[in-house]
């Protein structure tokens, strides 16, 4: 196959050659392009052979030449690559090589490169290998690559890679990676590091390394990254930054040890940190440490700030000079050097104490367990050991015979030893044995034999011959089995000897020290805790500081002594300059008392313990002028009875403190709370108030005081609690006052809350806070109140709120309720505020506000508040009738008697084959029997039984649902519950009375009285029992000391448990629809709208309405919707009637329907014994000034009518009717106004069914309509503009208060006096600038002669480094200041909240934009899946169609469409991938050009310019006087230029305001006249067209200049429109 063009070429060569051992195939593509910039060889050779096996070889050649002298670009490039891939019985072989070069220039930029690769891939029976080596050499880059993939299957893997690279900023840069995988030994290795060097204005070097190495109990990590490097800034000015990460991770049996290491430093700024933390058996510790260095002698530089204006507030900033921010701003005495350091250090020890506590505990039960469990498991081990030995040797047997056939050796396989060493679980002393094994060879595939199929070529008479061949299946067969797999077995368990106790280690020794220095203070801690004959804590804290306020000590001493009983001794003692303080407490247990330094009490006849304790302070700090005085006294009693406990506490206290000798501190604090707790209740109380002030005295008049702070706080709590009832009340009453500088405030809290819930009755609970803070900027107040109760005969919920910030006022009302007649729910919203601004915004050219715009004159004025309110109420009245369903029941004098129908429910097949699978699993388990089915509810038969931990037998029953009697009395009987080691419970008998209540439901009442549960004596044990073991509180105790544990009893006690009645429903209740009502209410100064809709159920109908009005001071917003529908149902007929109004100013809309539908037709009812349906639509546009129009529409089941018709242009309709049920029949017509009475048709449109086998469609038009329409419409261009004119105009006036052509004139003087203005500014602009630009020249002379200096020392390397550092700065801050931008925009989007009309809920832009992008994404999902289906149902059903078009011998096949389609589709992607990958290479190498093409020219242009300098230095002065004289006659130009284009503008503008109707009408009319010839033009070649092909596809398809006949022959039968078509039975 060849093709030819101009600009390209292709030729296609391809054979085939068969004989009887061997198929050959081989193809050739040459294709070439030949342009004037580019020029372009491509070769393409394949081949393919089948014999024993399969080979293939591609090989493709590819050269070009592209030159494009406008850009100066031009390239050269070649490329050849070379593929061969083998698949034999044994093996599967892939090789690959590439090798290229190329040459490119962009201008003065060029470069040339070379790339070579080769890769290769070998699979044989066990081993699969990978191998890949790569090298690229240009002047940007140089690399090289090496990959080396070795894996054995179910053995091990390896894989190494290298690489080496070179860049214009990297010296070298290595890279290597190391690991391997290895299932026998159980190992993971890694190895990886990676070395650069850099040069340029970064120098330097980095190095990272990773070592990981995981294998049987023990897991080695190992990290390290360093960068030592100098950077070269702008102005000579250079850094060093070395930085530094390592980190480790040491995981064994013996010791785990983790480590962290850290260094950053840039200058002589430094930071480090190292943290180590170890455990072995020794010890557990942690070490921490961190220092670091800073220079601040930059503070110590001083400033000056010139004055400085503030805009729009007046405010000017006086000059400041010789600012010094270490002097003035106080750093000299915080920080008193510059040279700032820090060392800090962190050590925790814990040291493990080799001796151990031991508790007997019985575990011999626990050793038989685990002995026992271990043989089961071994059993069960051995079975599936036998299983999998079993599925190998059958997959060995299988795979050998084919290893055989085909002669492939597998004898060669070194054994696989998989290994276990041996391990011991602690806690258990369990020993396990090492495991050893030898693993099964598997292979990837089994060579398998594969014959193709022979076949006769029909048009060819020739046949093509079987071939045979071998091939690899991919299968993981196994190839080696060994004989030792089928005796392995478990690892051994060890158990030791059975020691019935416990050992746990007793507790060790802890410290911690931890140190900071600093250049300001020096801080030491030392804490710990250690257990020797005595437990003894020690803690100690020092403090040095240049300040003397941050120098002190504390240290402190607790002991435990466990001689002669227990002792508690606690010494701690603190010093400072202000404040010493000592605090010595003890407390003794011995075994006849306790004692402690800071209790009192008794235990004889009425347990106590009362505590008093007592601080006063006093303070003198002479450096800040403050003294202070305070004291606080706190007291608690507890009380200990039989039958009550209670606590009690108070806490008072007060301070005056004075700061720097003018500010006064002083505060009262009181608290105070309650705890009583009985076997039947619980109540608390807590009362708290606090008073503080602020006051400043001034220092010549002590007495005299200013408040500058005030705050007062009174809070009340209260709870009860018992079985009857839960009651919580809370009181919060706060006041504040602060006056400081010209801010004052004066604001009150209120907030009260109460609970009350009675179990099973009601639950009440009220939420009320109030508070207003008035002050100097505003009012702000807020009110909010919550009120919630939940009772049988009403719930509801109540929630109102009122916010108020400064005029601006928001509130909210939200009420749901419930009771037996109705359902509520009420939301009411306001809006209140000034709107004064609105009179601020001044439309230009109108010279009118907002405010008068939208005529708030007319209903308010600018001292009111505005508001805007939102109600809405839904409401629903229930029906009180209904239907109620009841379980069966009979009403006896002694009960009721009720009977439950059952259902019979046949049992999953699943479900009586699971105890069988679970039986499969453990032989123990007998096989219970599974019914077929069962019944629900069952009847259950309860035997004779005991309560266990009781005394209470109960005897045997029955329960039947069928026959379950309730008695009206049921007498309980009276046990007793005791539990092992608890007191005992004692229950009594009392009667349950019962009552079956009936009404709209039924109910079952059951009524328990009030009784008592006695819960006896008890004394606490001393010893428990688990099992057979005893285990002995005392003897623990003696563990540590002699301590003796006390008797203690607790006394009798009774419980109160209050009546309890239950009401539980024997029936349901659906009651009938009632009626839903809803309404919406919106009202503002300029708008009001109010909607009201309701739905109620009338005798068997249901009716609904919705009515609507709008009132604004804009009329083109107002409005009267009113719209009502009836559905009714009645003898299986659905009827629904519904009618519509909409009343505008301008529009008028009406509309009907009737909808009548037989629900019980069948549906082989003819459709002309339904019932008639009908809808009706009438819109009329009435307005004085624009124009009147009718729009009528109407359906019925025959057909569909439309039309629109206006006084001044006519009538145009639309006709569509059924004629019959294999006829439809439409038309497009119209009326002039000469002839109303009179049809015109436009466009006729008729289709028909003939003989069920043929769709008949005829049309025919009318081309006189359409140009009577167009000329028409240019006849009355004039008066439609002037309509349209008068609408606009119309609500211009209205709005504005003056017409369209004073608007213009407006306009027009407008934008003429802001040209004259820019005309009279701009020449003073220009002698500014000519003034600057002398200045320029003068500063340019200068700067040019530094630069003719620097120039003649400049190297194009430093100019390329610093063009890059600079680039790389301003990158960086346009990359922060875009996202700066992007937060902000993020944040303004997520805190704007709005309100989803609609909704209550309130949501920022970005989660209404999520929101809205969600469903989209799901509706554009299921347009996806629809568009999907429908696509996937037109394939099938084109497929299915297969026909010959009479009259030819052409078969319409289509299966043959839908695969040719298919193919071109895919052979398109595949030139638009080649197509891509081409570009982006190209541009690759074009960037790649262009970087070295700047290096390149870069350095001639900057010998270029240093040698020019020599001459252009001795002109420089000539040349300062020439731009000089320039810029002056460019100036001069410039204002002529701008008076020009004032006269300019201003005529322009004039002819744009002279622009009249006329000037609109004839644009207009002339462009009709351009559509109209075009128009005209494609419609009547279009006809042509389809005559002209018609006479080839006659007679079924027929095209003249007024009509056209298509007849389609149907491949299936279709006898009526009424009716889907149906199959053809041919």
């Amino acid at each position: 196959m060849k093709a030819s063009h101009m600009a390209f070429s292709i030729d296609h060569e391809a054979s085939l050659t068969l004989t009887g051992s061997s198929a050959e195939a081989s193809a050739k593509t040459t294709a070439k392009a030949t342009t004037q910039m580019y020029t372009a060889d491509l070769v393409n050779s394949m081949a393919l052979t089948l014999k024993s096996g399969i080979s293939a070889t591609i090989d493709t050649t590819y050269d070009h030449n592209l030159d494009i002298p406008s850009i100066e670009t031009s390239s050269q490039a070649s490329l050849k690559q070379n593929i061969a891939a083998m698949m034999e019985p044994g093996r599967i072989t892939v090789n690959g090589e590439t090798t290229g070069n190329g040459k490119w220039s962009i201008q003065d930029y060029s470069d040339e490169g070379t790339h070579k690769s080769n890769a290769e891939f070998n699979i044989n029976f066990s081993t699969a290998k990978l191998t890949f080596t790569g090298e690229t050499d240009c002047k940007a880059l140089k690399s090289t690559q090496s990959l080396t993939a070795e894996s054995v299957i179910f053995s091990h893997v390896t894989v190494e890679v290298k690489c080496e690279s070179e860049l214009p900023s990297v010296r070298k840069s290595i890279m290597f990676l190391n690991g391997e995988a290895n299932i026998g030994e159980l190992k993971v290795a890694l190895t990886s590091s990676h070395d650069v060097e850099l040069t340029g204005s970064l120098l330097g070097s980095m190095s990272n390394s990773l070592e990981f190495m995981a294998h049987p109990f023990e897991i080695v990590l190992d990290v390290k990254n360093k960068v030592n490097s100098k950077i070269f800034f702008p102005l000579k000015l250079t850094g060093k930054v070395d930085l530094q990460h390592d980190y480790g991770v040491i995981l064994n049996s013996e010791r785990q040890y983790a480590c962290w290491f850290a260094l950053a430093r840039f200058n002589q700024y430094k930071y480090n940190h190292n943290i180590t933390a170890e455990n072995n058996e020794m010890d557990i510790f942690f070490h921490s440490s961190a220092n670091g260095e800073a220079n601040l002698d930059f503070l110590t530089v001083p400033l000056s700030i010139p004055v400085i204006n503030i805009p729009y507030f007046k405010i000017e900033t006086p000059e400041v000079r010789d600012l010094s921010l270490w002097e003035h701003a106080g750093f000299k005495t915080f920080l008193t050097t510059p040279q700032q350091t820090f060392d800090m250090n962190l050590k925790l020890h814990y040291y493990k104490n080799p001796e151990a506590h031991s508790f007997e505990l019985y575990l011999e039960p626990v050793y038989n367990a685990i002995s026992d469990n271990a043989n089961i498991l071994q059993t069960q081990f051995e079975q599936f050991r036998d299983k999998v030995v079993a599925f190998l040797k059958d997959s060995y047997n299988q795979a050998k015979s084919q290893y055989i056939k085909h002669k492939i050796d597998t004898s060669s396989l070194p054994p696989r030893i998989f290994t276990v060493p041996g391990y011991k679980i602690p806690m258990l002393d369990l020993e396990v044995s090492a495991f050893r094994a030898e693993m099964p060879a598997f292979s990837y595939f089994v060579p398998k034999e594969v014959s193709t199929p022979s076949f006769k070529v029909p048009a060819l008479g020739f046949s093509v011959p079987s071939y045979t061949l071998v091939l690899p299946s991919l299968e993981f067969p196994v190839i080696h089995v060994p004989e030792t797999l089928s005796e392995i077995k478990l690892p051994t368990f060890t158990l030791p000897a059975i020691q019935n106790n416990v050992v746990i280690p007793a507790m060790g020794n802890i410290t911690c020290d931890f140190s900071f220095k600093s250049t300001m203070i020096t801080l030491s801690t030392n804490a710990g805790l250690y257990n020797q004959s005595d437990i003894v804590a020690r803690f100690g804290a020092a403090s040095t500081s240049v300040f003397d306020v941050l120098n002190g000590k504390i240290d402190g001493t607790t002991s435990l002594t466990r001689k002669r009983g227990i002792k508690l001794a606690t010494i701690v003692s603190l010093e400072h300059n202000n404040v010493e303080a000592n605090h010595d407490l003890a407390v003794s247990l011995t075994k006849r008392s306790m004692e402690a330094s800071e209790l009192t009490g008794n235990t004889k006849t009425k347990p106590n313990v009362a505590s008093k304790k007592k601080l006063k302070y006093m303070f003198n700090i002479p450096l800040i002028e403050s003294v202070g005085k305070g004291n606080l006294d706190m007291n608690w009693a507890l009380e200990a009875l039989s039958s009550y406990v209670s606590l009690e506490t108070s806490t008072q206290g007060k301070s005056d403190i004075t700061i720097m000798d003018s500010y006064n501190f002083a505060g009262d604090l009181e608290n105070e709370a309650s705890f009583y707790l009985n076997a039947n209740s619980l109540r608390s109380t807590v009362r708290t108030a606090l008073n503080s002030t602020i006051d400043k005295q001034e220092k010549q008049k002590r007495s005299s005081n200013n408040n500058i702070f005030q705050f007062d706080l009174n809070k009340n709590l209260a709870l009860e609690v018992s079985l009857r009832r839960l009651f919580a009340t809370v009181d919060y009453t706060s006041n504040n006052n602060v006056n400081f500088a010209s801010f004052n405030t004066n604001g009150k809290h209120i907030a009260n809350g109460e609970l009350d819930f009675v179990p099973l009755t009601s639950l009440a609970t009220t939420l009320n806070i109030d508070a207003s803070q008035p002050s100097s900027l505003g009012h702000a107040g807020l009110i909010q109140s919550v009120s919630l109760s939940l009772g049988s005969a009403k719930q509801s919920f109540t929630w109102s709120g009122k916010e108020q910030l400064a005029s601006l006022i928001h509130a909210c009302d939200y009420m749901v309720s419930n009771d037996e007649s109705e359902v509520r729910m009420d939301l009411t919203g306001s809006v209140e505020g000034h709107l004064v601004f609105l009179k601020s915004v001044k439309l230009p050219v109108y010279q009118k506000t907002l405010w008068d715009v939208l005529k708030f004159d007319q209903i308010t004025n600018k001292d009111n508040l505005q508001f805007l309110n939102i109600s809405s109420s839904i409401v629903y009245t229930k029906n009180m009738d209904g239907q109620e369903y009841k379980i069966p029941f009979k009403l006896f004098e002694t009960g009721v008697t009720f009977s439950i129908p059952g259902v019979s429910i046949a049992v999953p097949s699943w479900v009586r084959e699971f105890p069988d699978s679970i039986r499969n699993i453990d032989k123990r388990i007998e096989n219970p029997n599974v019914p077929d089915h069962f019944t629900v509810p069952p009847v259950i038969a309860v035997p004779a039984f005991d309560v266990p931990f009781t005394n209470l037998h109960v005897e045997p029953f029955t329960i039947d649902p069928k026959n379950l009697n309730i008695p009206k009395v049921i007498t309980t009987t009276a046990f007793e519950i005791m539990l092992p080691g608890l007191p005992t419970i004692s229950v009594p008998s009392y009667n349950v009375k019962t009552e079956y209540l009936q009404g709209k439901m039924s109910f079952l009442s059951f009524m328990m009285p009030q009784y008592e549960i006695r819960v006896s004596s008890f004394t606490l044990p001393k010893s428990f029992t688990i099992g057979d073991q005893t285990i002995s509180l005392e003897e623990i105790t003696t563990q540590f000391s002699n301590f003796e544990l006390p008797t203690i009893v607790i006394p009798e006690q009774n419980i109160e448990i209050p009546e309890i009645a239950l009401h539980l429903p024997s029936s349901v209740f659906i009651p009938d629809f009632g009626a839903l009502s809803a309404s919406l209410k919106v009202s503002s100064p300029i708008y009001n709208v109010s909607a009201t809709t309701n739905l109620e159920k009338k005798d068997a109908s249901l009716v609904t309405s919705l009515n609507s009005i709008c009132t604004s001071t804009m009329i083109f917003l107002e409005y009267d919707l009113s719209a009502s529908a009836i559905l009714g149902f009645e003898n299986g007929v659905m009827n629904l009637n519904g009618k519509g109004n909409l009343i505008h100013n301008d529009l008028k809309v009406d509309w009907q329907h009737v909808v009548a539908q037989n629900l019980r037709i069948k549906r082989q009812t003819p459709p002309a014994d339904s019932m008639e349906s009908r809808h009706t639509l009438n819109v009329d546009v009435a307005s004085r000034t624009f124009f009147d129009a009718n729009f009528r529409f109407a359906y019925r089941k025959d057909g569909i009518t439309a039309s629109v018709s206006s006084p001044s242009s006519g009538f145009l309709g639309v006709h569509l009717q059924r004629r019959s049920m294999s006829q439809l029949y439409g038309k497009l017509f119209s009326r002039y106004l000469n002839a109303p009475e009179k049809d015109i048709d436009v466009f006729i449109a008729k289709a028909t069914l003939k003989n069920s086998q043929k769709l008949i469609l005829q049309t025919s038009w009318n081309w006189d309509f359409l140009h009577d329409v167009i000329e028409g419409t240019k006849d009355r261009i004039p008066v439609m503009t002037e309509a349209t004119y008068k609408f606009i105009n119309k609500y211009h006036t209205v709005h504005f208060g003056f017409d369209l052509n004073r608007g213009s004139m407006k306009l027009k003087n407008t934008v003429s006096n802001a040209i004259e203005r820019a005309y009279h500014e701009v020449p003073m602009s220009f002698n500014t600038l000519q003034n600057s630009i002398r200045q320029l020249s003068d500063q340019g002379k200068d700067m040019y002669m530094k630069a003719s200096d620097s120039l003649m020392s400049m190297s194009m390397q430093n100019v390329i480094d610093q063009s890059g550092h600079k680039i790389r700065q301003v990158l960086e801050w346009t990359e922060d200041k875009i996202y700066t931008l992007l937060n902000a925009v993020r944040q303004l989007l997520r805190d704007t909240k709005f309100t989803v009309p609609g909704s209550e809920e309130e949501l920022s832009s970005l989660e209404m934009f999520q929101r809205a992008r969600r469903s989209v994404s799901r509706v554009t999902d299921r347009a996806i899946q629809r568009f999907t289906s429908i696509i996937e149902k037109i394939s099938r059903y084109i497929r299915e169609i297969e026909f010959t078009i009479p009259g030819t011998d052409v078969v319409f096949n289509g299966n043959e469409i839908i695969d040719n389609l298919h193919s071109s589709t895919r052979y398109a992607y595949e030139q638009l991938k080649i197509v891509v990958h081409k570009g982006t290479r190209f541009v690759h190498k074009t960037v790649d050009n262009l970087i070295h093409f700047i290096g390149e020219k870069g350095e001639n242009f900057l010998t270029y310019l240093q040698e020019e300098n020599m001459e252009i230095a001795s002109q420089f002065d000539a040349i300062h006087a020439e731009v000089l004289k320039s810029s002056k006659q460019h100036i001069d130009e410039a204002k002529r230029y701008l008076a020009e284009y004032k006269d300019f503008a201003k005529l322009q503008i004039e002819e744009a305001y002279n622009l009249n109707m006329t000037d609109v009408n004839l644009g207009t009319v002339e462009f009709i006249n351009i559509f109209q010839s075009h128009l005209y033009g494609g419609l009547n070649e279009f006809v042509d067209l389809m005559r002209r092909n018609s006479q080839s596809t006659a007679p079924y398809f027929k095209v003249t200049n007024k009509k056209t006949d298509i007849e389609i022959p149907l491949p299936f039968l279709w006898k009526s429109f009424s009716e889907w078509p149906k199959p053809s039975s041919h």
